[in-house]
């Protein structure tokens, strides 16, 4: 009876730790994105919450977004932890350069791939992306983004490879068409 009552009671505590720590990263990640544009901060987060949803974040969350490393990142990307890069969207999501805006593309597949997340969940994030471009000023003629799916052939005519395979790992990025149907930018891709 003892042990049942003992198990219990850590069962609450288990509980309540965890729901501490999830709220904490869920006010962290809003903290980073203020000032970004609503939707797609609303879609950036929508994906973290699936994180909380799903059991919390992979290791290291003891010191919540800030010591949460960007597990894939370019020579020249300067942000390393996933605070950092959730700040970096809400920066770059505020320009009205298409590219950089083509930029956040990149960014919200880095977020997908350090919170081990299904590809899928970028696609509310694309889509608001998309929709931004639309308004952008001075815009480039972008009459279509396409994504690249984990598995997929490397395909040169679509596919900026990051380092040697035949197959794509992950995306970090999409292939974007102009009006005409002509590429105006390949997709980077890990490959395996």
């Amino acid at each position: 009876m003892i042990w049942v009552l003992l198990f219990s009671g850590l069962n609450v505590a288990a509980c309540v730790a965890y729901h501490l720590r999830a709220r904490r990263f869920v006010a962290e990640a809003r903290q980073a994105l203020a000032g970004a544009d609503q939707p797609l901060a609303g879609a950036a987060l929508a994906m973290l919450k699936v994180v909380v949803k799903s059991g919390l974040p992979p290791s290291g969350t003891g010191g919540g977004l800030r010591a949460l490393p960007v597990v894939f990142r370019e020579a020249q990307d300067s942000y390393t932890t996933l605070y950092e890069l959730l700040e970096r969207i809400a920066r770059t999501s505020k320009d009205d350069k298409p590219q950089e805006l083509l930029e956040l593309a990149k960014l919200i597949y880095q977020l997908q791939y350090s919170l081990e997340l299904p590809v899928s969940t970028c696609d509310p994030f694309l889509e608001a992306m998309q929709d931004r471009l639309g308004t952008a000023a001075g815009g480039i003629g972008i009459g279509r983004i396409a994504r690249i799916a984990p598995g997929d052939p490397v395909d040169p005519k679509t596919c900026m490879p990051l380092n040697f395979g035949t197959h794509v790992a992950a995306p970090f990025g999409v292939v974007v068409y102009d009006r005409g149907g002509k590429i105006l930018q390949k997709a980077k891709v890990l490959c395996r």
